[in-house]
């Protein structure tokens, strides 16, 4: 009898060379099927994420001597009842802006006259009286216009995402799956987290725990940091943009903050929206506030909200950030955006646990190894 048993074999085919085997075609099976059906795999990370972010919520009033189910559904029902009045909000705000833009009932809205804003725009920066190029001259668009142009775009958005079940599965991702996995999700998520615990290699266990411990703490920090920092400087930009007249303050500046987590597209989106509305001013006031707004918006994140908030080295720095979500992005479409700070801060993890140790020991100048291979 010899001590390694039935269980792990003899010979190079042995049990725990067909199990890390078997692993390794079940991830790359994964792998290819997260491409291949994005919107199928995409509800459910969805949940997921917000299933980890709402979790601690959970874990507080689990504190206060609540039972983990009404827990899960006090804090479910809150998320809920708040999410939708925040769509609801932001669908109202949206229309509001479009109709204010395009007119309506017969009245022309402000990109009716914004060729003749830039033709005295162009005529103050080259006063010789060169025309202005025809193709710089947005035409004024009524409102069955634009909503062709929208429709014949949404028509070929509709193509590239598919025909049939794609589209309901997508409609039922995003208002009807997420919900529901998130509820189940939250519902688990211990017992998730204690079945992964316990089906780690035995041999690498304590590294992995430690490793998931440091993921864990930089996805927390970078997640709900970054959320923090969103809606503050969505704040500072809806009070600013107020301040200084801009029309739908509360709405551009919120927007520009939340989707200032993607780095520079946030605030490049916002700063155009809000240049665009301050146009409607004959004057220069409005240009200069909102220019004024957008600046010391982001003096505050990056000297104020940043060392407040994110920790020394828990952030990825928005190059880091910028180049993950190109990267994700390109290799897995919109499911590599969401899923992008998630994946980079685990390969940094994985990198800093496995090959910075590697590069020190090849980089110290006494590793006897070295010697021995010079001699």
């Amino acid at each position: 009898m010899t001590a390694e048993g039935p269980t792990t074999g003899s010979g190079f085919w042995n049990q725990r060379r067909k199990a890390r085997l078997l692993l390794l075609v079940a991830f790359l099976l994964l792998l290819f099927l997260v491409s291949t059906f994005q919107k199928v795999f995409l509800p459910l990370v969805l949940a997921f994420i917000l299933a980890y972010l709402l979790d601690p919520l959970v874990h507080a009033l689990q504190r206060r001597g609540i039972k983990r189910g009404v827990s899960v559904g006090l804090v479910f029902f809150v998320f809920l009842v708040l999410a939708a009045g925040f769509l609801w909000w932001l669908s109202e705000e949206a229309v509001h802006l479009w109709f204010a833009a395009v007119g309506r009932d017969g009245q022309p809205g402000f990109l009716a006259d914004i060729q003749v804003k830039v033709q005295k725009l162009w005529g103050q920066v080259f006063p010789a009286g060169e025309k202005i190029p025809d193709e710089l001259i947005p035409e004024p668009l009524s409102l069955g216009e634009f909503l062709t142009k929208i429709g014949q775009a949404m028509g070929q958005l509709s193509e590239q995402l598919g025909k049939g079940f794609s589209g309901v599965a997508t409609f039922l991702g995003l208002f009807v799956l997420v919900p529901i996995y998130l509820f189940y999700l939250l519902l688990d998520f211990p017992g998730i987290l204690a079945w992964m615990r316990s089906h780690l290699p035995a041999s690498h266990k304590n590294r992995l725990l430690a490793i998931g411990g440091r993921i864990d703490r930089g996805l927390a920090a970078f997640l709900r940091g970054r959320l923090l920092i969103a809606l503050l400087k969505g704040l500072v930009y809806a009070i600013g943009l107020w301040i200084v007249g801009l029309p739908q303050a509360f709405f551009i500046g919120m927007g520009t903050g939340l989707f200032s987590i993607i780095p520079y597209l946030g605030s490049g989106l916002g700063f155009a929206v809000a240049t665009i509305l301050a146009m409607q001013d004959p004057e220069w006031g409005l240009m200069i506030g909102v220019i004024v707004v957008f600046g010391a918006a982001e003096v505050i994140e990056n000297y104020v909200l940043y060392p407040w908030i994110m920790q020394a080295g828990v952030d990825i720095g928005p190059v880091l950030t910028l180049f993950s979500l190109l990267f994700w992005g390109t290799l897995f479409g919109v499911f590599g955006l969401i899923l992008a700070i998630p994946l980079t801060i685990i390969v940094r993890e994985v990198a800093s646990a496995y090959l910075v140790p590697a590069l020190d020991l090849l980089a110290d100048p006494e590793d006897p190894g070295e010697g021995a291979e010079r001699e």
